[in-house]
């Protein structure tokens, strides 16, 4: 079924002619019904199959079209190359290893996640608020998270907020035999000042009874990240032994924002306010009480770039709390040039310190 074909292509008023002919590059098909698609489901699974690194007919007509394309954009000058390129990246695997990023940054949309709103309802049913302040009232392992941070800023410190997670969106498992507590317990060794402990169970694998656990073997403020889209979140994370919540500005409504502001503060909880944008950080500076942090990763596209500390911090100068410089921090040399160019010492890492626990030069910065 395939046959030569003469591409003509228009460039800067010039005419050219690109003659394709899959038999010189040894492709053809058994059968024509081999190439025909069918509904949209259909021809998605089929792409899947080839994503995976089915090699098939179907694969060779993709694989030519997208040889074509990489001449149009003028990537290669020679088919036969762009060809051979083509097939090896898409059956490769990698194709498909991008399809699932892109499929995860999709489901990482929290604000319109049904699934969160649901299991926040039944919780919302099945909890009375009264027995979780009876709870707060009788926990004694509460401690004040900004203050902490506070103090060695005062007295010149750098901050570590410490991460603990078995998983992310963005990076895949972390940790196959993931244990908190022996992670908080290597933590505290190494003398961080904070940490930060994943609850949210479908992307990240975490669970609030982490931070019990943690709670009752090391003595350290904890902020519980999560999504929180609903006030009940608030004295439920406190229950749980939480000092500090997070509020994600991209992630909820200026309404919702300052109810769970208020929320945490009526519960004597630290709140960190996150953003990634200018207009965010513009926003955020009305939370007077609020610890900011700078978040380094796009949640659209779950990239890192350090810059944007250095973007954003000259709009949050003036406010009272301390701002922290949140994600992709990779090195002790990048986290001492952030520190040394801008007036934050307080830093929130995870993934470059719990791919290297024991001996991390990161550490050495407290």
């Amino acid at each position: 079924p395939y046959a030569k074909t003469n591409v003509m292509q228009l460039k800067d008023g010039q005419i050219s002619e690109i003659i394709i002919d899959p038999h010189l590059l040894e492709v053809n098909a058994e059968k024509f019904e081999n190439l025909v698609g069918d509904d949209a489901k259909f021809n998605a699974n089929k792409m899947i199959e080839i994503f995976k690194g089915k090699d098939n007919d179907f694969s060779k007509a993709v694989c030519l079209n997208a040889a074509a394309g990489l001449i149009v954009s003028e990537k290669f000058s020679d088919f036969s190359d762009a060809y051979n390129f083509s097939r090896e990246f898409i059956l490769s695997g990698k194709s498909y290893s991008h399809l699932e990023k892109i499929q995860n940054v999709w489901k990482y949309s929290w604000k319109n996640n049904k699934k969160k709103i649901e299991k926040i309802d039944v919780l919302k049913k099945s909890i009375n608020l009264n027995s979780l302040n009876e709870i707060i009232d009788k926990n004694k392992s509460f401690t004040d998270f900004k203050k902490k941070i506070q103090n060695n800023i005062s007295n010149n410190k750098s901050s570590i907020i410490a991460e603990i997670k078995k998983a992310s969106p963005s990076a895949g498992v972390i940790i196959d035999n993931y244990n908190p507590v022996e992670i908080a317990k290597i933590y505290n060794d190494n003398k961080v000042t904070c940490l930060s402990v994943l609850t949210e169970e479908d992307f990240f694998l975490g669970n609030l009874i982490h931070v019990s656990k943690i709670k009752d073997k090391i003595n350290l403020p904890i902020l519980c990240k999560d999504f929180f889209i609903d006030k009940f979140q608030v004295p439920l994370a406190r229950s749980y032994g939480a000092d500090a919540i997070l509020i994600i500005l991209a992630g909820v409504s200026d309404d919702l924002a300052n109810e769970l502001y208020e929320e945490a503060l009526k519960f004597n909880m630290s709140i960190i306010v996150e953003v990634h944008t200018v207009e965010e950080a513009k926003k955020a500076l009305n939370f007077k009480e609020a610890l900011i942090g700078i978040n380094n990763r796009n949640l659209k596209t779950l990239k890192t770039d350090i810059n944007t500390t250095y973007d954003i911090h000259n709009v949050l100068v003036n406010h009272q709390g301390p701002l922290i410089s949140e994600s992709g921090i990779k090195t002790k040399e990048e986290l001492l040039d952030l520190k040394n160019k801008t007036s934050i010492n307080t830093f929130l890492i995870g993934e470059s310190l719990l791919k290297n626990l024991e001996k991390n030069s990161i550490f050495s910065v407290l």
